[in-house]
């Protein structure tokens, strides 16, 4: 079974015990695990990639961390992006591929190298490791300071939604 097989399998469980976690804390709280969860997964997987750099049972156990934080986040996030998901999901593999590609030339891969030199390891590692830190933080931060719908207004929201649900169920009668 593929290593990428159990992150997938981790996703799901992330996805799977959304429900259930968003009971027990605030959904603001979740989304903070949800982006705290893949840093911890990115920040051990280069340490593992120092350690013991053949590990796959620490690659694992990382990817786990990193793909169960981001079902989590797909978990919060759903309920606003339903209807988007398919296209959000192609445009940011799409993305992730262009962005890579252009990373991967601008760190100096070559990959007709049997061995790449000690500044493209280097640069592979940030381009792995530290970048998705770093968006993985903003991402937090562009949701607790600029995410209003949580809380008191989701709560008044959600009030009003089921007023005029309500309402409709009344006329329909």
């Amino acid at each position: 079974y593929s290593i990428f097989g159990f992150a997938i399998i981790a996703e799901m469980a992330g996805l799977v015990c959304f429900p259930k976690i968003s009971t027990k804390i605030s959904r603001e709280k979740v989304y903070a695990y949800a982006c705290a969860l893949p840093i911890a997964g990115f920040i051990l997987l280069g340490i593992a990639g120092f350690i013991a750099p053949k590990s796959a049972v620490l690659v694992v156990i990382c990817c786990a961390l990193l793909f169960f934080g981001s079902g989590l986040s797909l978990g919060v996030t759903t309920c606003c992006t339903c209807s988007a998901q398919t296209f959000l999901m192609k445009a940011a593999t799409a993305a992730a591929g262009g962005l890579s590609g252009v990373g991967l030339q601008v760190v100096g891969y070559n990959a007709k190298a049997a061995v790449q030199s000690a500044g493209t390891i280097l640069g592979i590692r940030v381009l792995m490791i530290v970048i998705p830190v770093i968006l993985a933080v903003v991402s937090f931060l562009i949701y607790k300071k600029c995410y209003k719908l949580k809380g008191a207004a989701m709560e008044e929201v959600t009030e009003k939604v089921n007023e005029i649900h309500a309402q409709r169920k009344i006329v329909m009668e």
